[in-house]
């Protein structure tokens, strides 16, 4: 006979590669919360896993966050564990594709969406499943108000990962092929930094510490532009204080806008971190293009910038992207010419991404544009004399099979096509 404990509801987090970061901060909110006391949470790492969890028939909420290039294979996997039987479920979809899409995640399987942050959102859901059960079906789940970031916290016993701390949420621009600027950005306060570093002291976790903040150098901004070397400062002596023994800024999972980048700036990440490399978001090398995607600043601050970082002992990473819906094969060419040109002045290595069509952004009902051949043999030549990667070969799958899911789940042949209604049918809470 099982115990009244393990018949308890339990909400379980499909944990992926994509998402890792997030689930300890779900988790510490469903702790934080007292919800836990009457839902039991749970992480499983691959299908096999949860099909086993599944086999007691206890109600369980199946929770999900994915981005769009993931979509193709959540939206199997949940067919094919629906397929075997999941018993008294209901699945939950959460993460940038649901928030920006919530119709594709209702027709994939889903239930309920639950839309934005999801410190807020998921203990309301937890409630609401234990008074309602299934009647929560057919409901996308929307933060009531912002949540304040300092309540954040990334430290879970359930998980065994200790995520880069998010220090600003947001962002101010408005570049049309990334959903992170639909928001006014927040920020961490010192204090709220502080804590977190005493949370790593007591568990002895003091080896490594990142951040996660979409424009570094912009931390605690209260307008576009406001880049002050002391707040970074603040910052990274509070890290290094509590005994954080290698210290990385201006590196995944932070990215730094070029016209923010100063020789001021980079004195203070010498002093204070172990990376010795800075990562730029140029994202193009064409000036109309750069003008076109709204990025907010010019080719010749990129160009400033890769020179301050290379002066400073730093060596420079420019994530660009080709096969933006409107960039022409002129646009290419200048991207490319502008590479090689960068590449002759200073060592640097250039990322070059594929275009991806991000729900929720200006560009996601948008295809890209292919790369032609002699784009692809100038790359393969970069890539031989080091100057760039060769990451735009697995974009060019990654965003054919978005394409072609976003079509497939679209589309009246769809199984789940109308399972739960349009989005305009259901309830947003």
């Amino acid at each position: 006979m099982q115990s009244r404990e393990s018949r308890k509801t339990r909400i379980l987090f499909r944990q992926t590669v994509s998402n890792r970061f997030t689930l300890p901060v779900l988790l510490a909110a469903l702790e934080r919360s007292g919800i836990t006391r009457d839902i039991t949470p749970g992480i499983v790492n691959n299908r096999p896993e949860l099909e086993r969890a599944l086999r007691d028939h206890t109600p369980a909420l199946i929770a999900y966050g994915f981005m769009t290039p993931h979509t193709a294979e959540v939206w199997e996997e949940v067919r094919r564990v629906k397929q075997a039987g999941s018993g008294r479920t209901v699945w939950v979809a959460g993460g940038p594709h649901p928030t920006g899409d919530p119709e594709s995640a209702f027709r994939m399987g889903f239930d309920v969406v639950a839309a934005g942050e999801g410190e807020e959102i998921f203990p309301r859901l937890c409630g609401d499943f234990l008074e309602k059960g299934a009647a929560v079906t057919g409901q996308i789940y929307k933060p009531e108000t912002p949540f304040p970031l300092d309540e954040s916290r990334p430290i879970s016993p359930l998980a065994d990962l200790v995520p880069p701390l998010e220090i600003t949420r947001g962002c101010f621009y408005r570049c049309r092929f990334c959903q992170t600027g639909s928001e006014k950005p927040r920020h961490r306060s010192p204090a709220s930094v502080r804590e977190y570093m005493e949370m790593l002291k007591t568990r002895d976790l003091l080896f490594r510490a990142g951040f996660i903040c979409p424009s570094g150098f912009e931390y605690g901004a209260e307008r576009p532009g406001d880049v002050r070397p002391e707040r970074i400062e603040m910052l990274l002596r509070t890290a290094k204080e509590a005994g954080i023994r290698h210290l990385e800024y201006g590196v995944f999972p932070t990215e730094i806008r070029p016209e923010t980048v100063t020789p001021e700036m980079l004195v203070v990440i010498k002093k204070w971190c172990s990376n010795r490399k800075i990562t730029l978001g140029g994202q193009t090398g064409s000036e109309p293009l750069i003008r076109r995607i709204r990025r907010g600043h010019t080719r010749d601050r990129i160009d400033r910038a890769a020179a301050y970082i290379h002066e400073a002992g730093f060596k420079p990473q420019i994530d660009i992207i080709l096969g933006f819906p409107d960039e022409t094969p002129e646009d290419r060419r200048e991207t490319l010419d502008w590479m090689k040109r960068l590449g002759r002045r200073f060592p640097v290595r250039i990322h070059v991404h594929y275009f991806l069509p991000l729900a929720g952004t200006d560009y996601a009902d948008a295809d890209p544009r292919p790369l032609e051949p002699e784009i692809k043999k100038r790359l393969e030549a970069y890539h031989k004399a080091g100057i760039c990667n060769d990451w735009w070969k697995r974009g060019e799958m990654m965003s054919r099979k978005i394409v072609q899911t976003r079509a497939a789940l679209r589309s009246p042949c769809n199984p789940s096509f109308g399972m739960t209604g349009s989005v305009k049918e259901n309830k947003i809470l």
